[in-house]
């Protein structure tokens, strides 16, 4: 099996992140909510696409019959 040095990395961190909150899930996401109220006026990037005021009445009424 080939190792990825990254996806090891990642792991590693990703090991280091829980142990911080002793693997509990509740602490660890109120913690990244926390810290995004922190960054709530930094700028980030978003891939939706606007649509039109069409386009979401029609959406709108998709996903009402669907129901």
């Amino acid at each position: 099996m080939i190792t990825d040095p990254i996806i090891e990395e990642l792991h590693q961190v990703r090991e280091q992140f829980a142990a911080r909150f002793n693997y509990d899930v509740a602490a660890m996401v109120a913690y990244l909510r926390e810290q995004q109220q922190k960054e709530k006026d930094h700028p980030f990037v978003s891939f939706a696409q606007p649509c039109s005021e069409t386009e979401q009445a029609a959406t709108d009424v998709t996903h009402k019959r669907a129901a």
